[in-house]
């Protein structure tokens, strides 16, 4: 597992692969699954100060996660199988459920089996980024925001932004958020003072098609991209799939006196499609 985790890092995702364990409550062999590994493992329930578990449903994956078998047209589950050992849950980071394997007779010490399985998950982060409208914005994402896949990325939404930004900063496109917006913020180093921003970027493949780029105005018209520093890359794990990116001015700004405006924004530009 380690080493599929080091091949899908290095490897042209659209969203980024994480393989992360949960171990079945009551398991024996626990400690010999995770002793000395990398990878993320959880426990599954919940426990006490004293170890003892609490019934907790909805931390129990083994009893009351489903593999769905069967569903509706508005994407619920009408038929489905429980979770049984080493089956494999393949969900996007929106925890949408998209696919399975089960790994029980197909251990991955085989080099056939390993690249067989590795190819099968690439294949279907892939198609859960697919873009009928070739906008630049996955369908799964317009469904789930804008509920229609006819949009355009240029389209004004309700949040009076352009639908793209929406979806770069990982927004509301059905009303404006603030915390989805960049940040200005005023960077000390020293005695110095810096312009910084803050922003959220999409994370793999889909951060690598979309450009986002820092620019700085002194009067609101002519918008410059040089002079930006990087600072700072931060993964909040908050379910958005995007990271935070803090960048800053490579010149400091005068602290007395009357300085100069200075005017910031972010602008995202969308891929270049190739047919």
């Amino acid at each position: 597992m380690e080493q599929l985790q080091d091949e899908f890092d290095t490897a042209d995702t659209p969203i980024p692969v994480e393989i992360i364990g949960i171990h079945r409550r009551g398991e024996t062999l626990n400690d010999q699954m995770f002793r000395n590994s990398r990878l993320p493992w959880m426990r599954e329930g919940k426990f006490d100060a004293n170890g003892s578990p609490i019934p907790d449903p909805g931390n129990e994956p083994y009893t009351s996660w489903i593999i769905p078998t069967k569903i509706d047209g508005e994407g619920n589950v009408i038929e489905g199988n429980s979770i049984q050992q080493r089956d494999l849950l393949i969900v996007d980071q929106n925890n949408r459920f998209l696919a399975f394997q089960n790994l029980l007779k197909k251990g991955l010490d085989n080099a056939s089996n390993r690249e067989i399985f590795k190819n099968f998950i690439l294949e279907t982060t892939r198609s859960a980024v697919s873009d009928s409208d070739i906008d630049g914005i996955p369908d799964p994402w317009e469904l789930d925001f804008v509920e229609n896949i006819d949009v355009f990325s240029t389209d004004i939404t309700e949040s009076n932004q352009p639908l793209l930004l929406s979806y770069a900063f990982s927004g509301d496109p059905k009303r404006y958020l603030p915390s989805a917006q960049p940040r200005m913020e005023i960077m000390e180093i020293g005695k110095d003072n810096f312009p910084s921003i803050t922003y959220r970027r999409r994370l793999g493949g889909e951060g690598q098609r979309l450009k986002y780029i820092p620019e700085m105005s002194s009067d609101g018209v002519t918008w410059n991209a040089e002079g930006f520093l990087d600072v700072d890359v931060t993964d909040p794990y908050d379910g958005t799939g995007t990271e935070f990116v803090t960048v800053r001015r490579d010149a400091a700004v005068a602290t007395d006196g009357s300085p100069p405006a200075q005017f910031f924004r972010v602008r995202v530009e969308l891929p270049e499609f190739e047919f």
